[in-house]
């Protein structure tokens, strides 16, 4: 019988996650640029636009926040757009309950912020395997500082950038082109092009509604119908 591996130790785990992460940086890093471009393009601020960041932490809804912004949005269209973006991240939460929830409030707050998609794919894949995790926070704290400093410094100089660019390059189309860049990819069954084609619908159609309130009733539409289309017959 083969005597079981000793557990990994924090620094095992932060070397773990530094390297499983390096490879991601490749997406992140232009990614982060062309939002802090697509920032600037929208009217927002270099200021603005680099501490949003910071504050969100999130691509797609930055963009979405950003782009309301600039376009003098209220408050509350604003904020309840970002929200039903980051909506997945109830999910997440519930997933990683098993493998993270024993942690400190403090901890788990800090998670939180730091709770993007790859850190999330990471920790599961990381949590499910064979080997002894007592150490699991440190692992996800590694891959969420890396792409915390990754992406600040990326928008950071998108913004710096764009905003020396002149109006006349048509920087507001970044915003829009993104959003198709990353719906595209994620339309894979009948619920995610169900979900993409009512939203799509509903925009257009909600238009012409105050405080640009037609992308927050276009957002909740579009995932009511894939939740709808998504249940087992």
């Amino acid at each position: 019988m083969t005597p079981s591996s000793p557990p990994l130790t924090r620094q095992q785990e932060i070397r773990s996650g530094l390297i499983d992460t390096l490879p991601l940086l490749l997406a992140v890093t232009p990614f982060g640029f062309v939002v802090g471009v697509a920032a600037v393009g929208a009217g927002v601020t270099t200021t603005l636009a680099i501490a949003s960041s910071g504050l969100i932490f999130a691509g797609a809804a930055q963009i979405a926040a950003m782009t309301l912004l600039g376009g003098g949005a209220a408050w509350p269209t604003i904020i309840g757009t970002t929200l039903v973006i980051n909506a997945r991240h109830i999910m997440y939460s519930a997933t990683l309950v098993q493998p993270l929830g024993h942690l400190s409030r403090a901890w788990r707050w800090f998670l939180s912020y730091l709770m993007v998609d790859q850190l999330f794919a990471l920790t599961v894949t990381r949590s499910n395997d064979d080997e002894d995790h007592p150490q699991l926070q440190w692992y996800s704290v590694a891959i969420g500082v890396t792409l915390w400093i990754a992406w600040m410094t990326a928008t950071a100089a998108g913004a710096v950038i764009g905003a020396s660019v002149p109006a006349s390059w048509g920087l507001t189309f970044a915003a829009p082109l993104i959003f198709i860049g990353l719906t595209f990819p994620a339309m894979v069954d009948r619920a995610t092009y169900a979900a993409a084609a009512a939203s799509g619908l509903t925009a257009i159609a909600a238009a012409t509604l105050p405080f640009n309130l037609g992308l927050l009733v276009a957002a909740v539409v579009g995932i009511t119908v894939g939740i709808v289309v998504d249940r087992p017959a």
